[in-house]
């Protein structure tokens, strides 16, 4: 039987790890960036939650082993905001494997039909249109399993009060068969999600996966009050360009004529 290319295999069966997952997998309504990407992958939600404004920090701690011994580690922190009308605000901090530091913000506003990044070094934002059934869209259906696939076990853990939320959690196993990635033994890839049950966000995930090592991320800090309504706005001061056409992450060019305000 012909083998599956490594890279192409791994892309389904993140897609499978997450599909397991319960809520949505990348900004759970607004919430922290808990996407396959992890500390990149804070982008718009997978949908919008009303209701339930709240604030915190998000931290996102990697760690990979190389098959010399040394050891990388990256951090990512964020610092969360969501106000009743499903509004998000990311100030996004990432620590990279030689120490330097990124920061940006990422705004979504489904009140104003939006999403931007900004540079508050530059002063410049790029704003994207959010396409028009934006909220509407459903999780992609995950690859099918089967004898010769990734085996995906889901199990209940039950409830827990974590950082004072009370929680939900669930984890979810994905066994690679020996050989598919020309691997001599079966591969698994383990993932723990806790979903607070009043702000339908992650608190904690765990991940492990032998390739790319292991991850937590966890909410602190959570506040419960409605935050400024200055944060979810783009400040005068700043030159904004606005992007139409193909959608992607804010502040990743290239998708589509742009115009400046």
């Amino acid at each position: 039987m012909k083998k599956i290319p490594r890279l192409a295999f791994l892309i389904p069966v993140t897609a499978l790890i997450l599909a397991g997952q319960g809520p949505p997998p990348g900004d759970v309504g607004g919430g922290p960036g808990f996407g396959p990407k992890g500390g990149r992958g804070h982008g718009r939600p997978e949908q919008v939650v009303t209701g339930a404004p709240y604030s915190g920090t998000l931290t996102e701690q990697r760690q990979q082993t190389l098959p010399d011994g040394n050891q990388i580690s990256r951090q990512t922190v964020t610092k969360v905001y969501r106000d009743s009308e499903g509004r998000v605000r990311k100030e996004i901090t990432t620590t990279g494997r030689n120490g330097q530091t990124h920061q940006f913000v990422t705004l979504f506003d489904p009140l104003g039909g939006f999403e931007a990044r900004l540079n508050p070094q530059k002063l410049t934002a790029e704003k994207h249109p959010l396409p028009p059934q934006r909220q509407g869209e459903k999780t992609p259906p995950a690859p099918p399993s089967g004898e010769d696939g990734p085996q995906i076990k889901t199990e209940d853990l039950g409830s827990n009060t974590i950082e004072g939320q009370a929680a939900t959690g669930k984890r979810v196993t994905v066994t690679i068969p020996a050989g598919e990635m020309d691997n001599p033994d079966a591969v698994q890839i383990v993932r723990e999600i806790w979903t607070s049950t009043a702000l339908k966000v992650p608190v904690l995930i765990t991940s492990t996966n032998p390739h790319f090592g292991k991850s937590t991320t966890q909410l602190t800090g959570i506040s419960q009050g409605e935050p400024d309504a200055a944060l979810f706005q783009i400040p005068s001061n700043y030159k904004v360009t606005t992007r139409t056409g193909l959608h992607g992450p804010p502040g990743f060019g290239g998708h589509g004529p742009a115009g400046e305000e």
